[in-house]
Parts: C-alpha cells; sequence; structure tokens
C-alpha cells in the first residue's frame, strides 16, 4: 500500500494558522465537497500548519477542538431555497462570529470552500483583516450567490437597494476573488462564462487519498462479473443508464451483477428499482446504501468494473478516479470536467449510454490485455494529476502567493 506524502510545511516554509470556511463539514456530508474539505484540513494539519474550521451545523462531542460550529445555513439542503434570498438578512450575526474567530485566533491565511446557502457573511470579515482568502471551485456554487436580475430596471434598482443593504450578504459586490483553486478548466470557464468576479487562478484536480485508495493486485475476471457505481444517488448521476446496460448484458446472456453504493432519495430510488423491474434484472442490482469512507476502497478492489454514467456536464467527478487508484478499469460517460481525464482506451474505457455501455463491460471481460492497458493509464493519471498531495500542495501554493499580495 503506497503511503501518502506530507508531514512538512515544505511549500509554505513555515506553519501558518488557516482558516478553512466551509458551509458543511463531515459528518454533514452531500457529496464530494464536503470529504475533500476534511481531507484537506486533515493533510494540511498533518504539513504541520493550524488549521481551523468554521462550519455550520450543531456542535458534536466528537468534533475536534478545531472545528467551529457557530454558522448557520439560510435553510437546509433537504428544503427548497426559493427564500433564501431574503433569508440571508437574518444572518448578519455570522460576520460577528467570523470577526470574533478571526480576532482571537489570528490566522495568516484563508481556504474557502463552498460557501453555497452560507453566504459571503463569514467571508467579510477576512477581507476587513487584510487576508486574501484562495477560493476552491469544486462546483459553481458561486453562481448561486450572484446579484438579483431582473427584466424590468425599477425591479432590478430596488433589489439593487437591498443587496446593498440587508441582503449584502447574499451578494458578490463587494467581494474580492483573487486567489482561486478550480477542479477543472470546465467549471472555470463556467464561472467565467456566467460573469462571476473570479481571476484565472490555477487548474488542478481534486485529488484521491492513496492512502485509502490503492492498487490491488492483479485479479481474474470473475463470473458473474461485478460491476460498481459508487456516489450520489440522483437523476443527473445515470444510473438508470448503468441498469439498462446490465439489462442488454442479461438479454445477450452475459453474467454480471450491479452494485448501487450510494445514497438519494426515496423517490430516485424507488424509479431505479422500477427501471431495474422494466429491464427484468431486478435480482442482479443491489442497493448498498451509504458506505464509509474508510472502507470505499475495499468496495472497490471487491468489483471487476467501475461505471461513471454521469449524464450532466460535471465539474470533475471523483469516484472514477478512486476507482483507477484501487486498480479497476473504468467505463465512463465522459462530460464536463472528466473529459479533461479521460482518454478512451488509454485509461478507460468511454462510452456514450447504456448500448456502448453494455459493449464495453463485454470487450473488457475478453481482453486482459486492454484490461491491464487502461488500469496502468488510470493508475498513472491519478499518480500525475490527481493525487491529493498534488491537490493540498496547489492550495499550500496559492496560500503562499495570497499572503504575498496580502
Amino acid at each position: 500500500m503506497p503511503s501518502s506524502g506530507g508531514g512538512t510545511a515544505s511549500a509554505l516554509h513555515r506553519a501558518v494558522r488557516l482558516l478553512l470556511l466551509s458551509n458543511l463539514y463531515p459528518p454533514d456530508v452531500l457529496g464530494g465537497y464536503e470529504l475533500l474539505a476534511r481531507d484537506v484540513t486533515d493533510h494540511l494539519r498533518a504539513r504541520g500548519h493550524d488549521v481551523h474550521v468554521l462550519t455550520s451545523g450543531p456542535a458534536r462531542s466528537d468534533d475536534p477542538s478545531y472545528v467551529h460550529r457557530s454558522l448557520e445555513l439560510a435553510s437546509p439542503f433537504d428544503q427548497p431555497a426559493s427564500l433564501d434570498r431574503l433569508r440571508h438578512a437574518r444572518m448578519a450575526r455570522q460576520h460577528r462570529d467570523a470577526s470574533r474567530s478571526v480576532a482571537k485566533l489570528g490566522f495568516d491565511g484563508a481556504v474557502v470552500m463552498s460557501l453555497r446557502r452560507l453566504g459571503f457573511h463569514a467571508v467579510r470579515p477576512l477581507q476587513e483583516a487584510g487576508l486574501r482568502p484562495v477560493y476552491c471551485f469544486n462546483d459553481d456554487w458561486l453562481l448561486s450567490l450572484r446579484p438579483y436580475e431582473a427584466a424590468s430596471p425599477a425591479v432590478r434598482l430596488a433589489w439593487r437597494m437591498l443587496e446593498r443593504g440587508p441582503l449584502a450578504s447574499r451578494t458578490w459586490s463587494d467581494i474580492r476573488i483573487d486567489h482561486a483553486v478550480y477542479v477543472s478548466r470546465s467549471i472555470r470557464d463556467a464561472l467565467v462564462n456566467a460573469g462571476a468576479p473570479v481571476p484565472p487562478g490555477v487548474v488542478c484536480f481534486q485529488g484521491v487519498d492513496r492512502k485509502l485508495f490503492w492498487k490491488r493486485p492483479a485479479t481474474p475476471t470473475a463470473s458473474p462479473l461485478k460491476l460498481l457505481y459508487a456516489g450520489r444517488i440522483h437523476p443527473t448521476k445515470g444510473c438508470d443508464i448503468a441498469i439498462r446496460a446490465l439489462g442488454r448484458l442479461a438479454r445477450a446472456g452475459f453474467a454480471a451483477t450491479l452494485t448501487l453504493a450510494g445514497t438519494g432519495s426515496a423517490e430516485e430510488l424507488d424509479r431505479l428499482r422500477g427501471v431495474a423491474r422494466d429491464e427484468q434484472v431486478e435480482a442482479l442490482v443491489t442497493f448498498a446504501g451509504f458506505v464509509e469512507r474508510t472502507k470505499l476502497g475495499d468496495v472497490y478492489r471487491a468489483h471487476d468494473v467501475f461505471l461513471f454514467p454521469s449524464i450532466w456536464e460535471e465539474p470533475a467527478g471523483l469516484t472514477y478516479l478512486e476507482a483507477m487508484a484501487c486498480g479497476v478499469p473504468v467505463v465512463a460517460l465522459a462530460r464536463g470536467g472528466a473529459k479533461e481525464l479521460l482518454v478512451d482506451r488509454d485509461n478507460c474505457r468511454v462510452v456514450d449510454g447504456d448500448e456502448t455501455m453494455a459493449s464495453a463491460i463485454r470487450e473488457l471481460a475478453g481482453d486482459t490485455a486492454l484490461v491491464e492497458r487502461i488500469v496502468d493509464g488510470g493508475v498513472r493519471t491519478v499518480e500525475r494529476r490527481a493525487s491529493l498531495d498534488r491537490y493540498v500542495e496547489t492550495i499550500e501554493n496559492a496560500v503562499i502567493q495570497a499572503r504575498k499580495a496580502a
């Protein structure tokens, strides 16, 4: 098992005190963003930096002493966000709480993760203290905090007045974003094209923790072939494509099973079970539910092929990289940021739907040389372009540049 690097404050030359600001922090998890926030915190601390986390949620008895849960979301993520623009007006105390943290702990720098449903209340004290935060953009959360746009000049003027007063925390109108780390060129281009006030910054794919996700020994192909999807169970993730591909394989007499590891709404789970019934593969599909991150590597390594059927322009994606690091061949729809990493027949098989996905799976089952080639290519991709150490070092370098500029 390879070891993770780090252990010294190499990029910053000396230990510094950093604030990491995030809307959510584990165990409050929606997806990869919150897990990445913890990964970055843990690795920066392992390198000798004094990192404190400012986030939302009720305080927990098992929280480390450096995790401070004094912030408040405009609304929980399981509720509609339609009134969040107005809800932000009652969150002004977050400016006070953040100001106290900044004054008490005397931070040298700051890293900002997602502020979706949180707003900029807690960022302004950082600016007022002369800090220039490094913003990490792994999705388009910034666009949820854009100034209100209306067709009517009168309505637009009224909103501008509100946004400079009680709703100021809701917009980026007075926020300086001088330093940014983007998880892909795709998300940077999306923000720039939407008119967000962002700099060119640095592009660095979010990293895979090689301590958890290490390459398994070469294993012979099993029968039935064990297929895996891991991630959020959501319509944009294309799990129905994976089920339909399994149905095509079953009708062709090819033995395979599919495990869906992840959580989703009851409605989406019911819909996917309906797809499995329609495809007559209900007995071949296992809904594994939530898997602890520390156990996820073992789940990858226990399967023969990983499926990444995401149908939306995902900023980057992480699970297919974790599967690659574990030595599992990947079959993927390459969209969004994934297109910048996925190369057909080099580090994966790129497909465009359930029919080509089924064909690719059968091809991998019968071509050992192809499997070896794309497994080696996948491991090489993670090592060179998507390791967690590389991502953390990129953030460290951005912090040192921000400190020099400040």
